[in-house]
């Protein structure tokens, strides 16, 4: 079980859940809610249309009805938003109709907003302060330069940092010392490939596919880094549970466990998990569910 004092865990769920979702899980999130965070996704999906209301594909009533149940089970919610190229739109009369459309919904107040765009990041940094926002993987954050950048330079609630730089046990002393820990979002189960052509610039090729809707694109893109790997004899690098023992240990609490589930049993399951702080055989986001 989770020891005392080290802050409620936060639980991802990396889809926007369906409405009987949503009920049967709020049924159960009352017994362990005190316990654990149960953060629910809601996306808002990037379109290379110069339409606006092609571009931003989210339809802003549909989204307060899915904010209101959400609220209802009082669970909280993590708007991503974390495409970092937008071919420049973002300094356009476009860019200003986006301005309008994230106004709008942080009128919602969602607890997190996850973002890579600096423009927009400032823009919501300036002008709404009820909303944890966090630097997205996306964002490359690697070493302790880039955490100082996002969090001391930009005024960022939260940093996601890339599982390589996790696994320094040496780094993570450093960082623990001189950051606030629950500044630092880690990612429990976000298993990466590095050092070969595709892995090098997965992150980028993603961003542009996204825009584009193709997502049989990015499924290939994945599926070729994946083949290339295993081609090499090279292992996906993740963290085990010594890892996150340690991790844990010095006092590292906002942490997060990705699952993609839709099925109430399987995510019972992995909430289990992560109250028992079992991570033996965890399945890797995304590279087990392709």
């Amino acid at each position: 079980m989770l020891e005392e004092g080290r802050g409620r865990m936060n639980y991802f769920l990396d889809l926007i859940p369906s409405k009987k979702f949503i009920e049967n899980l709020g049924e159960y999130y009352s017994n362990i809610g005190e316990k654990i965070n149960i953060v629910l996704n809601v996306y808002i999906k990037q379109l290379p249309s110069m339409n606006i209301n092609k571009y931003l594909y989210i339809d802003i009533d549909n989204y307060k009805k899915i904010i209101e149940k959400l609220k209802k089970y009082n669970f909280q919610i993590n708007i991503i938003f974390d495409t970092f190229c937008l071919g420049n739109r973002e300094f356009s009369e476009q860019g200003n109709e986006i301005l309008e459309i994230i106004a709008d919904i942080l009128q919602e107040k969602p607890e997190y907003f996850t973002i890579t765009n600096n423009f927009y990041y400032r823009y919501i940094k300036t002008n709404f302060d009820n909303v944890k926002l966090i630097y997205s993987e996306y964002a490359e954050i690697n070493n302790v330069q880039k955490i100082n950048r996002y969090l001391e330079d930009l005024e960022s609630t939260c940093v996601k940092i890339d599982t390589l730089l996790l696994k320094d046990k040496k780094q993570m002393q450093y960082i623990s010392s001189n950051f606030k820990k629950d500044s630092i979002h880690i990612n429990l189960n976000k298993g990466v490939y590095k050092n070969n052509i595709y892995s090098d610039t997965l992150n980028n090729n993603i961003a542009h596919y996204i825009q584009k809707e193709r997502w049989n694109d990015i499924k290939k893109l994945l599926l070729k880094c994946k083949e290339e790997f295993n081609n090499e004899n090279k292992e996906l690098v993740k963290l085990d549970q010594d890892d996150i023992n340690y991790l844990m240990n010095l006092g590292f609490n906002n942490l997060w466990y990705y699952s993609t589930t839709d099925k109430v049993d399987e995510y019972l399951k992995d909430i289990k998990r992560v109250l028992n702080n079992d991570y033996k055989d965890i399945k890797q986001y995304p590279w087990d569910l392709i």
